[in-house]
């Protein structure tokens, strides 16, 4: 869905903080997020924005791995009070997994935050047994516009 409107990426490549991202995170979780956790017992949060590629996590309770909330979940973020920087990004990243575990946010050490392409299956070994990769996806921030 390319929107003829849309202006090119003009904007220097976005990389938040910390900080910022514990921001944005707790905005997400206040904009619908939260409710999907209580109803659906998914989880989801932004592990990253770095050189305008968003990285957002959505990890689904191991009873109900059929669901697809990926829609629904950008939707929150993107209408969250803190996310005001559409325009500097230029991907959003969706790693999906499901967890018989304990619901809630992964931390995630090392390189992986820096290159999540080189190879997304290792966060599987990085999460231990209990968390599982169900598919990723990069969708292009022309498809929202």
């Amino acid at each position: 869905m390319t929107s003829p409107n849309r202006q090119p990426h003009t904007a220097p490549a976005l990389t938040l903080d910390e900080s910022e991202i514990e921001t944005l995170n707790s905005s997400f979780t206040q904009s619908g997020v939260k409710w999907l956790a209580m109803f659906s017992g998914l989880w989801a949060e932004v592990a990253s924005v770095k050189n305008g590629m968003l990285v957002l996590q959505i990890i689904y309770p191991e009873t109900s791995p059929g669901q697809d909330k990926r829609e629904q979940v950008i939707r929150l973020l993107m209408n969250c009070r803190a996310f005001t920087f559409m325009d500097q990004l230029e991907s959003i990243y969706v790693i999906e997994y499901t967890d018989a575990g304990t619901a809630g946010g992964i931390q995630r050490t090392g390189g992986e935050a820096n290159s999540p392409f080189n190879n997304p299956g290792s966060y599987n070994a990085q999460f231990g047994d209990t968390k599982h990769m169900i598919r990723d996806t990069v969708y292009s921030m022309d498809e929202f516009a």
